[in-house]
Protein backbone atom coordinates (compact mmCIF):
# COMPACT_ATOMS: atom_id res chain seq x y z
CA UNK A 1 0.00 0.00 0.00
CA UNK A 2 1.25 3.17 -1.12
CA UNK A 3 1.72 6.22 1.30
CA UNK A 4 -0.92 8.04 -0.24
CA UNK A 5 -3.48 5.68 0.70
CA UNK A 6 -2.26 4.79 4.27
CA UNK A 7 -2.47 8.94 4.44
CA UNK A 8 -6.13 8.58 3.19
CA UNK A 9 -7.02 5.42 5.46
CA UNK A 10 -5.57 7.35 8.47
CA UNK A 11 -7.68 10.59 7.80
CA UNK A 12 -10.61 8.57 7.48
CA UNK A 13 -10.36 6.75 10.28
CA UNK A 14 -9.67 9.83 12.61
CA UNK A 15 -12.64 11.42 11.28
CA UNK A 16 -15.29 8.06 12.01
CA UNK A 17 -13.66 8.24 15.32
CA UNK A 18 -14.56 12.14 15.68
CA UNK A 19 -17.94 11.77 14.24
CA UNK A 20 -18.73 8.83 16.32
CA UNK A 21 -17.76 10.75 19.50
CA UNK A 22 -19.38 13.72 18.98
CA UNK A 23 -22.71 11.53 17.98
CA UNK A 24 -22.13 9.82 20.62
CA UNK A 25 -25.18 10.91 23.72
CA UNK A 26 -23.75 12.38 26.50
CA UNK A 27 -24.87 11.17 29.92
CA UNK A 28 -26.95 13.53 32.13
CA UNK A 29 -28.30 13.44 35.59
CA UNK A 30 -32.40 12.86 35.43
CA UNK A 31 -34.24 14.71 38.71
CA UNK A 32 -37.75 13.43 39.89
CA UNK A 33 -39.92 13.65 42.20
CA UNK A 34 -41.73 10.80 43.32
CA UNK A 35 -44.55 12.65 44.37
CA UNK A 36 -45.85 16.54 44.66
CA UNK A 37 -44.91 18.15 47.54
CA UNK A 38 -43.13 14.97 48.91
CA UNK A 39 -39.80 15.65 50.23
CA UNK A 40 -37.75 12.91 48.36
CA UNK A 41 -35.81 14.05 45.42
CA UNK A 42 -34.44 11.30 43.05
CA UNK A 43 -31.65 11.53 40.53
CA UNK A 44 -30.87 9.03 38.13
CA UNK A 45 -28.15 8.58 35.76
CA UNK A 46 -28.00 5.69 33.10
CA UNK A 47 -24.50 3.66 32.26
CA UNK A 48 -23.38 0.13 31.78
CA UNK A 49 -22.78 -3.02 33.83
CA UNK A 50 -20.36 -5.83 32.80
CA UNK A 51 -20.48 -9.44 33.12
CA UNK A 52 -17.47 -10.95 32.16
CA UNK A 53 -17.25 -9.76 28.54
CA UNK A 54 -20.56 -8.93 28.24
CA UNK A 55 -22.49 -5.62 28.75
CA UNK A 56 -26.06 -4.61 29.99
CA UNK A 57 -27.91 -1.55 30.83
CA UNK A 58 -28.24 -0.04 34.03
CA UNK A 59 -29.13 2.86 36.50
CA UNK A 60 -27.83 4.54 39.49
CA UNK A 61 -30.35 5.90 41.23
CA UNK A 62 -29.43 8.26 43.91
CA UNK A 63 -32.28 9.70 46.54
CA UNK A 64 -32.09 11.56 49.55
CA UNK A 65 -35.66 13.23 51.92
CA UNK A 66 -34.89 16.80 53.39
CA UNK A 67 -33.46 16.39 56.87
CA UNK A 68 -32.85 12.72 56.85
CA UNK A 69 -29.81 11.72 55.66
CA UNK A 70 -28.10 9.26 54.90
CA UNK A 71 -28.24 9.36 51.21
CA UNK A 72 -29.67 5.86 49.85
CA UNK A 73 -28.29 4.63 46.50
CA UNK A 74 -29.81 2.25 44.22
CA UNK A 75 -27.74 0.22 41.21
CA UNK A 76 -30.50 -1.54 38.91
CA UNK A 77 -29.42 -4.30 36.51
CA UNK A 78 -31.13 -6.49 34.33
CA UNK A 79 -31.93 -9.94 36.02
CA UNK A 80 -32.18 -11.77 32.81
CA UNK A 81 -28.51 -12.42 32.75
CA UNK A 82 -27.33 -16.14 32.96
CA UNK A 83 -23.60 -15.10 33.77
CA UNK A 84 -24.42 -13.48 37.39
CA UNK A 85 -26.98 -14.61 39.80
CA UNK A 86 -28.44 -12.28 41.93
CA UNK A 87 -30.78 -14.19 43.54
CA UNK A 88 -28.44 -15.03 46.90
CA UNK A 89 -28.28 -11.29 47.74
CA UNK A 90 -32.29 -11.45 47.82
CA UNK A 91 -31.99 -11.87 51.96
CA UNK A 92 -29.81 -8.93 52.50
CA UNK A 93 -26.84 -7.22 54.55
CA UNK A 94 -26.40 -9.90 56.78
CA UNK A 95 -23.44 -11.90 54.76
CA UNK A 96 -20.74 -10.61 54.08
CA UNK A 97 -21.11 -11.39 50.82
CA UNK A 98 -22.95 -8.71 50.70
CA UNK A 99 -20.16 -5.47 50.48
CA UNK A 100 -19.97 -3.72 47.24
CA UNK A 101 -17.02 -0.85 46.38
CA UNK A 102 -18.03 2.21 45.07
CA UNK A 103 -14.49 3.54 43.34
CA UNK A 104 -13.60 7.16 41.25
CA UNK A 105 -11.87 6.50 38.51
CA UNK A 106 -7.94 7.39 38.60
CA UNK A 107 -8.42 7.69 42.85
CA UNK A 108 -7.18 4.80 45.09
CA UNK A 109 -9.94 5.32 47.66
CA UNK A 110 -12.37 3.42 47.88
CA UNK A 111 -16.49 3.26 49.85
CA UNK A 112 -17.18 -0.32 50.84
CA UNK A 113 -20.83 -0.59 51.88
CA UNK A 114 -23.44 -3.02 52.99
CA UNK A 115 -26.51 -3.74 50.55
CA UNK A 116 -29.64 -5.39 50.26
CA UNK A 117 -31.38 -6.83 47.13
CA UNK A 118 -34.72 -6.73 45.61
CA UNK A 119 -36.51 -8.57 42.49
CA UNK A 120 -38.34 -4.99 40.40
CA UNK A 121 -40.96 -6.53 37.61
CA UNK A 122 -39.75 -9.60 37.33
CA UNK A 123 -36.89 -7.64 34.47
CA UNK A 124 -34.62 -5.66 36.89
CA UNK A 125 -32.79 -6.53 40.29
CA UNK A 126 -31.83 -3.27 42.55
CA UNK A 127 -29.08 -3.07 45.06
CA UNK A 128 -29.98 -0.85 47.46
CA UNK A 129 -27.11 1.19 49.77
CA UNK A 130 -26.38 3.91 52.19
CA UNK A 131 -24.02 6.59 51.15
CA UNK A 132 -21.86 9.47 52.39
CA UNK A 133 -21.78 10.40 48.77
CA UNK A 134 -17.53 10.77 48.66
CA UNK A 135 -17.76 10.67 45.11
CA UNK A 136 -19.60 13.83 44.60
CA UNK A 137 -17.38 15.42 46.59
CA UNK A 138 -14.26 13.75 44.74
CA UNK A 139 -15.34 14.34 41.26
CA UNK A 140 -13.13 16.20 39.14
CA UNK A 141 -12.45 16.87 35.42
CA UNK A 142 -9.69 13.76 35.54
CA UNK A 143 -11.74 12.00 37.89
CA UNK A 144 -15.53 11.37 35.85
CA UNK A 145 -16.12 7.51 36.07
CA UNK A 146 -17.95 6.16 39.05
CA UNK A 147 -17.09 2.03 39.51
CA UNK A 148 -19.33 -0.02 41.60
CA UNK A 149 -18.12 -3.61 42.15
CA UNK A 150 -20.00 -6.74 43.58
CA UNK A 151 -18.23 -9.93 43.32
CA UNK A 152 -20.16 -12.72 42.63
CA UNK A 153 -22.20 -15.39 46.00
CA UNK A 154 -20.74 -18.21 44.00
CA UNK A 155 -16.81 -18.48 43.20
CA UNK A 156 -17.67 -19.12 39.56
CA UNK A 157 -20.21 -15.87 38.87
CA UNK A 158 -17.18 -13.56 39.12
CA UNK A 159 -17.65 -9.96 39.56
CA UNK A 160 -20.74 -7.52 38.36
CA UNK A 161 -19.13 -3.84 37.63
CA UNK A 162 -21.11 -1.23 37.01
CA UNK A 163 -19.42 1.91 34.81
CA UNK A 164 -21.33 5.71 34.64
CA UNK A 165 -19.85 8.38 32.95
CA UNK A 166 -20.16 11.06 35.58
CA UNK A 167 -21.27 14.44 33.50
CA UNK A 168 -19.86 17.98 34.05
CA UNK A 169 -23.26 19.10 34.65
CA UNK A 170 -24.26 18.71 38.32
CA UNK A 171 -27.01 21.04 38.62
CA UNK A 172 -29.75 18.32 39.13
CA UNK A 173 -27.44 15.82 41.02
CA UNK A 174 -26.63 18.47 43.21
CA UNK A 175 -30.75 19.85 43.85
CA UNK A 176 -31.34 16.50 44.63
CA UNK A 177 -28.44 15.07 47.03
CA UNK A 178 -27.92 18.58 48.72
CA UNK A 179 -30.44 18.04 51.95
CA UNK A 180 -28.41 14.63 52.69
CA UNK A 181 -24.77 15.79 52.38
CA UNK A 182 -24.47 19.38 53.98
CA UNK A 183 -21.58 21.70 52.78
CA UNK A 184 -21.49 20.45 49.51
CA UNK A 185 -20.66 22.93 47.17
CA UNK A 186 -22.15 23.74 43.90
Amino acid sequence: MSKFYRWIALILGLQLITITALAAPKAQWVLATPAEASPVKVVSLDGEVWVGRRSFPARLGLSCRAGSPPLQMVLRVPQHTKLWDAKPFMRGGDSPKSQLKVALGGLRQTEDSVFSGLAQDKQYFAFSWHSHGRFIQRQSATHKLLRIEISGAKRQDGRLAAEFHLPEVRTALLEAVQACLPGLGQ
